[in-house]
């Protein structure tokens, strides 16, 4: 009876499996939660993911959000997910600790955002067609440069290249 209760500590999550419906759902803690016979633990407990000031991270085959900023699920009650997809995950977006719904992967490591002093400039490539408000399309493979000073926010859309610092 022991090894069917949880305990869940604050900042941590868990992924149960439903065997009956083979359906993976999120529990996050504080919490004591009680496995049932027809369900078994797939991840956890886990820690969250707690992003400092100023630094991100990526995330892989991120979950699909809804107008409300709530997880989209299927009629069977699973959360969408956008498979072979990417997303960046930026420290003023995600102040408070987040946990990964099933089937979300953290790519890498948190990172620093990237800071462009003055007299310098940001090379970008486009990995894919894009388009930066109305005015501006970016397609495939084209280069740019973005003068400093700026902090870089990443985008799937784009690649950095290279700095390139102002020569006299």
């Amino acid at each position: 009876m022991a090894e069917n209760v949880i305990r869940i500590p604050p900042n941590k999550y868990i992924h149960v499996l439903d065997n009956n419906s083979n359906i993976t759902r999120l529990e996050v803690g504080p919490a004591t939660f009680i496995r049932k016979e027809h369900e078994s633990i797939v991840e956890g407990p886990s820690a969250m993911i707690n992003l400092p000031p100023r630094t991100y991270c990526l995330i892989g085959d991120p979950i699909v959000r809804g107008k409300d900023a709530k997880p989209e699920l299927t009629p069977f009650g699973q959360v969408k997910t956008n498979q072979g997809e990417f997303e960046y995950r930026i420290a003023d977006d995600y102040p408070d600790p987040f946990p990964l719904f099933p089937g979300e992967k953290l790519i890498g490591k948190i990172e620093k955002l990237l800071v462009i002093q003055q007299n310098t400039a940001l090379r970008l490539i486009a990995a894919r067609d894009f388009s930066e408000g109305e005015k501006t399309k970016r397609v495939a493979g084209s280069e740019w440069q973005r003068k400093g000073p700026f902090t870089y926010l990443p985008r799937i859309e784009e690649d950095v290249v290279s700095i390139i610092k102002a020569e006299v």
